[in-house]
């Protein structure tokens, strides 16, 4: 089984509204973008991680969410960081005892992502099932980054203020840079000026 985790919990302080609800265009969301490029490039399942319950997008996201049959993980407090939220996914999959093969992370603020990239990443990670395999487009790290379960399952024993980065630093030798030719493993979203040209394409 492949199953990505989107952490959706961000505050969106650099667009200065919530990004993940903007519309990109054939009447999806960023969200939505990113999740229909998951589900469509071969991912088993999705699990999403929203803000906490009083935050006023996150039903939003939870239809967004529902719509794509991705399992949502809302936390009592919001998650400071990426690696939080995607503690709070893994938690709900041990407690569902779902345990995939393979995991996916994928920020959901980057709606560049396609489907032919995801399961180019996941095709990989089915051929070397104990590599991790990150997507490179002009020798430029991106995602989604293909993490073994065993590997994944070590992000909560990460020392406090330590990022999913120091992982794959600390499993270098297992990193398959797959190098690709699209320029959406790379890009996010993340100011008005991003959003103006994502709007114009």
């Amino acid at each position: 089984m492949i199953v990505a985790i989107v952490p959706a919990a961000g505050l969106s302080r650099r667009m200065g509204r919530p990004k993940l609800i903007l519309p990109l265009g054939d009447g999806r969301t960023v969200l939505g973008t990113v999740l229909n490029a998951l589900r469509d490039g071969g991912v088993d399942r999705l699990v999403i991680v929203t803000p906490p319950i009083d935050n006023p997008i996150t039903l939003e996201l939870e239809r967004e969410g529902s719509a794509c049959g991705a399992l949502i993980v809302v936390p009592e407090v919001q998650p400071p960081d990426m690696r939080d939220s995607v503690t709070h996914a893994l938690s709900e999959l041990k407690r569902l005892e779902i345990r995939p093969r393979t995991i996916l992370l994928c920020p959901a603020d980057s709606p560049g992502i396609s489907s032919r990239l995801v399961s180019m990443v996941i095709a990989q990670a089915k051929s070397d099932p104990q590599a991790i395999v990150i997507p490179s487009f002009n020798t430029k790290r991106g995602h989604p980054i293909a993490l073994p379960c065993s590997i994944a399952e070590t992000i909560p024993d990460l020392p406090e203020g330590v990022g999913v980065n120091a992982l794959v630093k600390k499993h270098a030798d297992a990193v398959i840079e797959l190098v690709v030719d699209e320029s959406g493993a790379i890009l996010d979203l993340d100011t008005p000026e991003d959003y103006r040209r994502w709007v114009a394409g």
